[in-house]
């Protein structure tokens, strides 16, 4: 396994930044020619090494040796140590050049490509088809919501017919009224009747152009100029918007000085306004707290309820002693009905197979029959009324074994779930219920705010505490599943819908991409990005899976800050980190665990070879909200149900919008995110915190206009959305530290900088 002929080595990992190492053998022993290149390697594209057919020092083949040097912490290494050949003719020059060429990393599967000579012919023309994209759609909502108004304007129409005064139609400026509409509707007025959620998703985009705008302007008009006359970096080898960024700033550069204060203003700009955010919020929230109606306001939702008080008349007991008896108005101990509940679905469905018997008697003119398993060929009128007959009586005794339960003080296991409701006379009694321990033990007797009671989940409110903590786990296990296996899933996928693997199994697609070369342009570009676009819009859809089927929860609005939570740093990892993450997240999980300083070198490493990338996903953004103002999943349901429901039916039943993309959660995981990118890439790539700018500029005007106008008002949750993307931003500027430190040691005149 010795190198004796010239090697020519192309790395793709993105955690090397050298595009070719060459190896020559001369006979003249190993040189350290590599140094340089380990202590700076983003100025390195080539790299010779000479080497001896062995080591001098151990004799191990010499090939271990070259690679180690190279990427002593890869794949590449870690797979030549530890696993031999698998084929009998293959070499180490051909073993080496096959593990670096076929490797897949997860910036491959995202597609994140990286920085070259012609991005900025690419961004340009990125700008003109997004640009044009979106206003092109948001042409074609003009004139939708002209010809539907029910589907675009279905909440002025509801106001018209209740008489309320809000929202009023937009006046003026034609079939663009509704741009006057959503820009002067005051963040207020849609907490006043929309709901303090719609309201500060608003408020965070003015947040975002805040900072946005703070930042941008800085870099874009000082250090973007400083880079590209200051920067060092010869001309020819640079593209111009490389130039304008951190990539042309050489080793040692004086700039890195004023990178150094610049991290320091982006990081107190960011809190700034982050903690303005939050002190704007506290009252606002403080309002919608003393606003809450009874009985909302004065119940107070308990869990964990002892087996001991498990029963009406004994929670009763219990506060009616820690409070005044006449303080204590309603008691309700949430009863295990999973079988009742069965037994009146299987009525109702006995009930509708009867009518569809009658009306068929009706029609023919002859007593419908059918087969059944016990009693062969059976009159089917006769048949479901007994079966109707034999469940109402089943639910009837069922009923009577409940309402004889709730007279008696004996708690039964089988009757009462441990989670109930108390209500008070007045809200100051439940504000210090809510305050209370009520056992040495803290977990039992949990006491919470009530969700709103359309929004309930009841049957998650009947599982005990053992079950729910078993179920869980197992939604923890899928979760990190969903984290560990996206990668391989993806790839799959991508094995599936490779243009290579189709024309292998089709001779027919092969026999036309060869007569039309043009073709197989077209399609190599739209099947490359299927596997990602397939797997990635089912994302939050998985994601709720989980959270509906092993997770207990109140309401369904905390299904979507759950999504929120666990969508936002899913995100992180594979947009934002996605170089990082190399070929495997356990690996670079093991990595950093292992050695946790090495973050900062490994961000430096990686991070700014992409940043390119995120100029144009900044800008494709815009087509997405404007694809969203069309709502065109809701009015094909709409026009799909029209002929045979007619208008005002079609309108509710194509309503609301898919809320596991469309949500609330869901929308503020990606708005974060966005706005997570402008901070982290604001030094390496000036131009990205004024593309964020214009995107919070679109997401202002759309869903201005959507929440408002289109949109059925949700289950309002009193601002947790917003304070949890307050909280999600605070913990990504470590990112952005983290980064700017790797960068700074890496590149800078010493530590004098960090």
């Amino acid at each position: 396994e010795c190198i004796d002929t010239g090697l020519s080595l192309v790395q793709k990992s993105s955690s090397v930044q050298r595009s070719m190492v060459e190896v020559a053998v001369d006979g003249r022993g190993f040189t350290k020619a590599f140094d340089l290149a380990l202590q700076h390697p983003s100025d390195v594209s080539v790299l010779h090494v000479q080497v001896d057919k062995q080591e001098p020092d151990t004799g191990a083949p010499i090939w271990k040796r070259i690679v180690q040097a190279v990427e002593p912490n890869g794949t590449v290494w870690r797979h030549l140590a530890k696993s031999p050949p698998t084929k009998p003719n293959e070499t180490a020059q051909s073993r080496i050049q096959s593990m670096a060429m076929n490797r897949t990393t997860a910036a491959d599967v995202m597609s994140v490509g990286m920085n070259k000579k012609g991005d900025f012919n690419t961004l340009l023309s990125a700008l003109l088809i997004d640009s044009s994209t979106a206003i092109f759609l948001l042409v074609i909502f003009c004139v939708l919501r002209s010809e539907f108004d029910l589907v675009y304007s279905g909440n002025i129409k509801r106001a018209e017919a209740a008489g309320d005064d809000f929202p009023k139609a937009p006046r003026g400026w034609g079939p663009c009224s509704w741009i006057c509409g959503a820009l002067c509707t005051s963040i207020d007025d849609i907490d006043d009747h929309v709901g303090l959620d719609a309201a500060l998703m608003i408020e965070f985009s003015h947040m975002a152009m805040k900072i946005c705008a703070t930042i941008g302007v800085p870099m874009c008009l000082l250090m973007g100029p400083a880079h590209w006359f200051f920067g060092g970096m010869p001309e020819e080898q640079m593209d111009p918007l490389s130039r304008f960024g951190m990539s042309n700033i050489t080793v040692g550069n004086w700039l890195y000085w004023v990178h150094a204060c610049l991290v320091w203003l982006v990081l107190l700009s960011a809190e700034f306004w982050i903690e303005k955010a939050m002190l704007s919020f506290l009252p606002r929230r403080k309002r919608w707290l003393k606003m809450m109606p009874p009985p909302r306001s004065t119940t107070v939702l308990i869990e964990n309820i002892p087996p001991e008080e498990c029963s009406d008349i004994r929670l009763r007991e219990y506060f009616s002693k820690m409070f005044s008896p006449e303080q204590v108005k309603a008691v309700h101990v949430i009863r295990k009905t999973d079988e009742l509940l069965a037994h009146v679905q299987s009525r109702q469905s006995t009930e509708l197979s009867l009518k569809r018997a009658q009306a068929r008697l009706q029609s023919s003119g002859r007593r419908p029959q059918h087969w059944d398993l016990v009693g062969g060929l059976v009159d089917s009128i006769e048949f479901y009324q007994r079966e109707m007959d034999t469940v109402s009586q089943i639910i009837a005794e069922e009923r009577a074994r409940f309402q004889t339960a709730a007279k008696s003080s004996v708690p039964d296991p089988s009757i009462w779930a441990t989670t109930g409701f108390v209500t008070f006379g007045a809200r100051r009694e439940a504000e210090i219920a809510l305050r209370l321990q009520y056992r040495a033990d803290a977990e039992q007797f949990v006491m919470s705010f009530p969700p709103h009671p359309l929004d309930v989940r009841w049957s998650d409110l009947r599982f005990d505490l053992a079950r729910e903590k078993l179920r869980e786990r197992f939604g923890y296990a899928c979760i990190v599943g969903l984290y560990i296996g996206f990668m391989p899933i993806t790839v799959a996928i991508s094995s599936v819908t490779n243009l290579g693997t189709l024309r292998t199994h089709f001779a027919w697609l092969d026999r036309i991409l060869v007569a039309q070369p043009l073709l197989e342009n077209v399609l190599e570009g739209v099947m490359a990005e299927f596997a990602l676009t397939l797997f990635a819009s089912f994302l939050p859809t998985l994601i709720v899976m989980i959270i509906d089927n092993f997770f207990v929860l109140k309401a369904n609005a905390w299904m979507q800050h759950r999504l929120q939570v666990w969508y936002f740093w899913f995100q992180i990892i594979f947009i934002l980190l996605v170089t990082a993450v190399g070929n495997s997240i356990l690996l670079a999980f093991e990595t950093l665990v292992q050695s946790p300083l090495q973050v900062f070198g490994l961000l430096a490493d990686c991070m700014p070879s992409a940043s390119h990338f995120y100029l144009n996903f900044m800008m494709l953004q815009w087509v997405t909200h404007a694809m969203n103002l069309t709502r065109y999943i809701n009015l094909f349901k709409f026009l799909a149900l029209q002929p045979i429901l007619g208008k005002e039916q079609a309108k509710v039943h194509s309503e609301p919008e898919d809320q596991d993309y469309y949500g609330f959660g869901s929308r503020s995981a990606r708005w974060t995110t966005l706005l997570v990118i402008a901070l982290v890439f604001c030094s390496l790539s000036p131009l990205v915190s004024l593309l964020a700018f214009v995107n919070f500029a679109v997401c202002r005007l759309v869903y201005g206009y959507l929440l408002v106008f289109a949109e059925e008002r949700k289950p309002d949750t009193g601002g947790v959305f917003f304070a949890q993307q307050l909280e999600h931003l605070m913990k990504a500027l470590f990112v952005y530290a983290a980064l700017m430190v790797g960068v700074l040691l890496r590149r800078g005149p010493g530590y004098g900088p960090v």
